[in-house]
């Protein structure tokens, strides 16, 4: 609160030593005579002002937080995200594209190297699962190839079981990063809405997206995920017998899981929609019928266009505040993705290839593990869509106000 007086404190300060310089400009313009060099100077002395208000506006914003994140998931990268919010602001940001993929792949081969020794093994037990099953006719009736299966299946479980750890908890950590970014993020952004908006729309934005982030750390975390493990199992075990158990068990939680994502990413995003109809309106009939009052009084008109450049500066630095936290979202969630990706691609590779010389449960309990690493995918990809567009929709919303003014 304190913060966000002093940046008021700020914006007041400014309108009130820009507007002589504005009176005068704007008195220049009605002067017929006045000399053309004069308003290119004019001109440059309103950029110049411009810049001015946009450095003493973010020197009322706290980054050390956000600056930390950009550190930890920026990797070599010297940007703070205070730069990036002013290169942003500027227009200068650059992507490196081919750095950018020579990063991915990178990764991506970094990824398929650690995966290949498991995928070798899971290799090893079909083929030595195939030799039980061929010795089946000829000796014990088929009791060396159960036992042989059961021997390699048990092994293969933990294989799988432990690679999917792995897996799984690089899934819930990433979602953990996704809910400390949105909560450094929120204060600050938040109190940008305020100066450019209205104190309305910031405490009400600011409600819903605390709401949303605590649907989706208690709903992923304490719901999905379980359920997500629990379906991993009922895949290896239900394929540890020739008679099918718990398939459709584990189709009715993959299903569940599904729509749950679904409901999450509906119920937070619609809600933060219509709150984002709503407040910044409220707000834009406040600060139009302000711009009216100013406008009736002598010199209003003066205070009307100074405080123009204030609020349309405050916005710039919301929506490049915002474009940041997306920015940083992207950096947090690259990794990852590539390793969910690799994990995923390389147990369909491998029971695409296992398919024609191993036991089909093999098979299947291969898959299985696959289509868990989807679930996870899903749940954080869903997080990530959820965080992304609750940004975007406040970034759009709330610039009504000055757009009505």
């Amino acid at each position: 609160m304190l913060k966000l007086t002093g940046l008021v404190s700020v914006g007041i300060c400014l309108l009130l030593t820009a507007a002589p310089a504005t009176s005068t400009h704007i008195s220049g313009q009605a002067d017929a005579n006045a000399d053309s060099s004069y308003y290119t100077d004019t001109d440059t002395t309103e950029e110049l002002t411009a810049e001015e208000i946009q450095d003493e506006l973010m020197q009322g914003y706290e980054f050390d937080t956000l600056n930390e994140l950009v550190s930890e998931y920026g990797g070599d990268t010297e940007w703070s995200f205070e730069d990036m919010v002013s290169s942003l602001m500027q227009g200068d940001v650059e992507v490196e594209e081919n750095g950018w993929k020579k990063y991915c792949y990178e990764i991506f081969l970094k990824e398929l190297e650690a995966n290949i020794g498991i995928l070798v093994k899971l290799i090893l037990l079909a083929v030595i699962t195939a030799i039980f099953t061929n010795m089946s006719g000829t000796v014990g009736r088929g009791l060396i190839s159960e036992n042989g299966f059961y021997i390699t299946y048990l092994i293969m479980t933990a294989l799988l079981m432990s690679s999917f750890y792995l897996i799984y908890q690089v899934a819930e950590d990433t979602v953990t990063d996704l809910i400390q970014i949105m909560e450094a993020l929120i204060p600050t952004y938040m109190m940008a809405v305020s100066f450019s908006s209205g104190v309305t729309s910031s405490a009400i934005l600011q409600e819903s997206m605390v709401l949303g982030i605590s649907a989706v750390s208690w709903g992923i975390r304490k719901i999905v995920f379980p359920c997500i493990q629990l379906f991993v199992v009922l895949q290896l075990v239900n394929n540890l017998q020739e008679e099918d158990f718990f398939s459709k068990f584990g189709e009715l939680i993959q299903t569940g899981v599904k729509w749950l994502l679904k409901s999450i990413l509906a119920v937070v995003v619609g809600m933060n929609a219509i709150k984002s109809m709503l407040a910044p309106a409220a707000d834009s009939v406040a600060a139009a019928a302000l711009q009216r009052g100013l406008g009736a009084v002598p010199g209003g008109q003066a205070l009307n266009a100074v405080s123009g450049v204030v609020i349309g500066s405050g916005i710039l630095i919301k929506n490049a505040i915002g474009v940041g936290g997306m920015l940083l979202i992207a950096m947090a969630v690259t990794l990852p993705i590539i390793k969910m990706s690799v994990f995923i691609l390389s147990y369909k590779f491998i029971a695409a290839l296992l398919q024609p010389i191993s036991d089909k449960r093999m098979i299947q309990g291969i898959q299985g593990i696959s289509e868990g690493g989807q679930l996870l995918m899903t749940a954080v990809l869903t997080v990530i869509v959820l965080f992304l567009l609750s940004i975007a929709i406040v970034a759009v919303s709330t610039n009504v106000t000055y757009y009505a003014g």
